[in-house]
């Protein structure tokens, strides 16, 4: 049988290996949201919602900046 006188080559897939810029994304996207929650339950109880609602859309929109924080120390150590 005839072998080809070029190697195959490899297709790289089009996301990003690394996850530095997924992590990034994922990020702004948790800290948007959270940050929209936080407004939308303060306009719909009038300014006073719950501690515990606050609390808990506090902890996505925190969740989102420390994402976004871990993406820029991986992208600044390569």
């Amino acid at each position: 049988m005839n072998e080809p006188d070029k190697p195959a080559r490899r297709i790289d897939p089009p996301y990003d290996r690394d996850g530095v810029e997924s992590t990034h994304t994922y990020g702004a996207v948790l800290l948007g949201l959270g940050l929209a929650l936080c407004v939308g339950a303060l306009i719909v109880e009038n300014g006073h919602p719950p501690w515990q609602v606050l609390g808990v859309f506090a902890l996505v929109a925190i969740s989102g900046l420390v994402m976004r924080i871990e993406a820029a120390i991986q992208r600044r150590s390569q």
